[in-house]
């Protein structure tokens, strides 16, 4: 974490290389992570999920993918 705000424009330039999306085996633990969770809450169609500090929505796809907005 930094200590001080930065703007959004001085932190993801064009050079900002890493997207969680681009993990393979990343992604395979978010889509098990979404299954499980799944499971233990019954997340359906009339359910909301919210990502906090996601770097691209990588884990939210998941949801989509079972309905859930």
């Amino acid at each position: 974490q930094i200590p001080a705000h930065q703007k959004r424009e001085d932190i993801f330039t064009e050079s900002y290389a890493y997207f969680s999306s681009f993990s393979t085996s990343w992604l395979q633990h978010a889509k098990q992570y979404v299954d499980a969770m799944m499971s233990r809450f019954t997340f359906n169609s009339k359910s909301l999920v919210v990502e906090i500090a996601s770097n691209d929505g990588y884990l939210l796809q998941y949801f989509k993918n079972q309905d859930v907005p």
